[in-house]
């Protein structure tokens, strides 16, 4: 098998776990609409969701549909999934703006729908030519990204050990999310060091700390939830 066959092979086996993780937000958006519905309190359903940590989601799909179009070659396997996957974490924000109704929540969707309208406009009319410019500020905002879904990620662990109360994450999306990780860290070996390296990079990163996210999951939701008060 040649590396042109085994490329095709990863990067279709990428974007279907990519897909799968689609499902799992799908997963993470009926659990807080659910959670919105029998909710007593404004921002209830979503207490221990942070915010943070979804625009970090967000910023990290959204960095890669950018560069997928950028690079020299126009990457299917990039751009595809994670523009599907904008919009679905679009809606898990647009969720936690209905539930809470405070001014972060609502600049945070505005700031992420802006981008997602603006990326759009760069792909459907895109510039004749690929400048090195461009390459490399896409580039610098991917390890801007990382750095912040790092702390981002943070954010929620220490949600999670605070309230000791996992209920409202969906254990399923941080396990697909780990997975598309895994081979998206693959498929950005096949591509090549000088592409391939910001790919590689997030995916360690975001697999190591979504593969941590779901051990506690687990481990909380054995637990008695806490006493209010």
């Amino acid at each position: 098998m040649n590396h042109e066959s085994l490329y095709k092979i990863i990067g279709y086996t990428s974007s279907f776990l990519f897909i799968l993780t689609i499902y799992g937000i799908y997963d993470q958006i009926i659990k807080i609409m659910q959670k919105i519905q029998t909710a007593i309190q404004p921002g209830e359903a979503t207490q221990n969701l942070s915010i943070n940590q979804f625009l970090c989601h967000f910023l990290g799909v959204y960095a890669f549909f950018i560069y997928g179009f950028l690079i020299e070659e126009f990457n299917p396997y990039l751009v595809w999934p994670r523009l599907i996957a904008s919009f679905a974490v679009l809606l898990v924000l647009y969720l936690i703006l209905i539930d809470r109704k405070n001014p972060t929540a609502f600049l945070t969707f505005f700031i992420c729908i802006s981008l997602l309208v603006i990326g759009l406009y760069k792909l459907i009319f895109p510039n004749s030519s690929h400048s090195s410019a461009g390459i490399a500020s896409a580039k610098i905002i991917i390890i801007f990204v990382t750095l912040i879904n790092i702390q981002g990620y943070i954010h929620q662990i220490l949600k999670l050990h605070k309230s000791k109360n996992s209920s409202a994450l969906s254990l399923k999306m941080n396990i697909l999310i780990f997975a598309k990780d895994l081979s998206s860290f693959i498929l950005g070996a096949m591509m090549g060091y000088a592409s391939g390296w910001p790919v590689m990079m997030q995916s360690f990163s975001n697999g190591f700390f979504r593969s941590y996210i779901s051990i506690l999951i687990v481990n909380y939701s054995k637990k008695p939830l806490a006493k209010a008060g």
